[in-house]
């Protein structure tokens, strides 16, 4: 069993994969389910031809962040989601970048969720010194704000940064990661691309999880449209701040 497979196959990944497919519609629908069959093509042909698997890796996760930005657009966010091109690499890799913080974030935090079977929904526990806390897994137990209510986006972007020695080198990491994936497959002048079987598997693991947990994250928003997440207008205010700042030092 591949990386992929191990994680598409766990039953919190199978009721995410299967709500998103009946609770969304248009555009987010389609998205999530693309990107859930680029995560299959990825992993029938990792050990055939691993730079195709990463590519088609690279395409399911940035397919989830289209999900994420369509199912925001159309479900109380549209006003910050619109700061978001999905047709764009560089917006896109910025999403993905701090998908991957907040999921380091929440494990530092000692988050974790699982499936309730019998009432069919996602849980999240909170370890902490006193007793561990049980809640209904949502995007409202997630903020960067001391209160839970705060939109701003200054302290989401300040922990973002924060992963980079300057901004100067925040707007290399997000570009080289936007341009990755196609100095995966295409030749250079040195020769073909190749890439070992521990680095794809690792690779394959870290989009694996970025997708499952934004094809999440869109179907979260769908079960709550009336309710707009703190977290989702930080998130989307660090993103926009984050992009335009790339875009001027690009």
């Amino acid at each position: 069993m591949t990386i992929i497979s191990e994680l598409m196959s766990a039953a919190t990944a199978q009721w995410i994969c299967a709500n998103a497919r009946e609770r969304l519609s248009g555009r987010a629908k389609y998205c999530s389910m693309n990107a859930w069959v680029y995560l299959i093509n990825a992993d029938k042909i990792a050990g055939i031809a691993p730079t195709v698997s990463f590519f088609c890796a690279t395409h399911a996760v940035e397919e989830a962040v289209a999900a994420f930005v369509w199912s925001a657009k159309a479900h109380g966010y549209k006003d910050v989601a619109n700061c978001v091109n999905v047709k764009d690499h560089r917006h896109k890799s910025v999403v993905v970048e701090f998908a991957r913080m907040v999921a380091d974030d929440a494990g530092r935090a000692k988050m974790s969720f699982t499936l309730h079977q019998e009432k069919d929904d996602l849980f999240a526990r909170i370890d902490s010194d006193e007793e561990p806390k049980i809640y209904h897994l949502n995007l409202g137990l997630i903020s960067y704000n001391p209160d839970g209510e705060d939109t701003a986006p200054d302290r989401a972007l300040d922990a973002f940064l924060s992963n980079f020695p300057d901004d100067r080198r925040m707007v290399e990491a997000i570009n080289d990661r936007a341009e990755f994936r196609n100095r995966a497959i295409y030749a250079g002048k040195h020769g073909t691309r190749s890439m070992s079987a521990e680095a794809l598997e690792l690779q394959l693991k870290q989009h694996t999880v970025i997708s499952i947990g934004l094809i999440w994250a869109a179907m979260d928003m769908s079960r709550h449209k009336d309710q707009r997440a703190a977290f989702v207008i930080q998130a989307l205010g660090a993103v926009k701040r984050i992009s335009d700042e790339a875009a001027k030092k690009a």
